[in-house]
């Protein structure tokens, strides 16, 4: 049988979403007992970030939290997923502010009209975040194949 391309074909999902989704226990084949473990330690804010960022640190740990995706092993992506939030907000920030496009005169004094380069950085930033999304299980689709079971009754 011919390799799969890398890259080919969907993402693998970490073992936590599995677990909860009941994958394994119908197909216990499938579970990697070899896969290193998720660290107990949680992930931590930046002391520089922004205000912004800070708020959305909080509701990620609410949302993530209960579905065992609150976890140091996670910092990076959390992390990008941070900035990507606080940079999307900023562009849309900016969209609302100046519009879509930009009218300008040229050196005829002809009107020219050009796309708002923060309405390009707002598009770039949704993507990101939409891929990141995608892997915490945040989208309708991939959180639809999750399954909690019985949340903690302490709020976090």
């Amino acid at each position: 049988m011919a390799k799969r391309r890398p890259g080919a074909g969907r993402k693998r999902k970490p073992t936590e979403l599995k677990l909860k989704e009941g994958a394994y226990v119908t197909h216990p084949e499938r579970f990697d007992a070899n896969e290193p473990a998720q660290s107990d330690d949680e992930p931590m804010l930046s002391s520089n970030a922004s205000d912004i960022e800070r708020i959305k640190f909080t509701e990620l740990r609410k949302i993530l939290g209960p579905m065992g995706l609150w976890s140091a092993t996670y910092q990076d992506a959390i992390t990008l997923y941070l900035e990507s939030w606080n940079n999307y907000t900023s562009a849309v920030a900016n969209v609302r502010r100046y519009g879509q496009v930009l009218v300008s005169q040229d050196k005829d004094g002809q009107p020219v009209v050009k796309r708002n380069p923060f309405a390009a950085e707002l598009h770039k930033y949704k993507d990101e975040l939409v891929r990141l999304m995608s892997e915490f299980g945040l989208t309708p689709s991939s959180k639809s194949r999750i399954s909690l079971g019985e949340l903690p009754s302490a709020g976090l």
